[in-house]
């Protein structure tokens, strides 16, 4: 159960990007090429993570289980990786019990607290370097307008609801090559992701201030079998503008 699990939430990591829909329009495919754009310009990032996660499935016995993962992420100089930065706070919900955890790094260290405890990690910028390029690549795929089946524009005063859906079978293409190439995926299981749709708010200059996700994983591993439905959002409060990061107190991190 805890590996089919920890797999489980591995693949729904990986798989989020990161909602009656018409098919692709030319406004729509102009919009989302036009927020890509500007989105890839951006050297500084601060968003708001918010994702629920329902899983049942005979792992779980019979029962539910409901699971909320919240993120609060800074990021700066993303385009000159050797000055980059970034601080977060992440919140794990489940079974009435919180978990916390902040994350920052710089200068070739990464910085750790969770519980109390405080650990600094050695992270040099190459490996930092090799794994957001990596990254990269496969959220250049999945952005690919080939990906999508579905992309079509409502207007909110000066803003562009911009609504998606994706294609079911390149998605999982993807997918599948990107838990080999990471070594998630193992000893036979089947993960497949389905019904993945969702909205960005784009504004005037082209940012997107929020966006939601929806997608179903289904999962299995030696004979059990784990559904997942999974609601996120995103929150970019003030897209394109300086993002200030206040370092946290390094004294009393101990290396890992």
């Amino acid at each position: 159960m805890r590996t089919l699990l920890a797999l489980a939430l591995s693949a729904s990591i990986v798989a989020c990007p990161f909602t009656a829909y018409a098919a692709q329009t030319e406004e729509g495919i102009a919009v989302y090429q036009e927020m890509l754009a500007q989105s890839n310009s951006l050297g500084d990032i601060h968003a708001y993570y918010d994702m629920t996660l329902g899983m049942s499935g005979s792992v779980m016995d019979g029962s539910d289980l409901n699971m909320r993962v919240e993120m609060d992420l800074r990021m700066t100089d993303t385009n000159d990786l050797t000055q980059m930065r970034f601080l977060g706070y992440n919140r794990l919900s489940l079974l009435g019990e919180q978990m916390d955890l902040s994350l920052y790094y710089a200068n070739d260290w990464l910085y750790m607290e969770m519980d109390g405890q405080k650990v600094k990690t050695e992270m040099p910028l190459s490996l930092v370097q090799s794994s957001y390029d990596t990254t990269q690549d496969y959220a250049s795929l999945l952005n690919s307008v080939s990906f999508m089946k579905d992309l079509s524009v409502s207007h909110d005063g000066d803003n562009r609801i911009l609504s998606y859906r994706m294609d079911d079978s390149k998605i999982n293409q993807l997918l599948q090559a990107v838990l080999q190439s990471s070594g998630t995926a193992m000893n036979g299981a089947s993960i497949t992701v389905s019904n993945v749709y969702g909205e960005y708010v784009v504004l005037p200059n082209g940012y997107y201030s929020s966006a939601t996700i929806h997608m179903q994983m289904n999962m299995t591993y030696e004979g059990e079998t784990i559904n997942m439905n999974i609601d996120g959002s995103i929150g970019i409060p003030n897209p394109g503008e300086t993002v200030e990061i206040q370092a946290p107190d390094l004294s009393g991190y101990t290396a890992a």
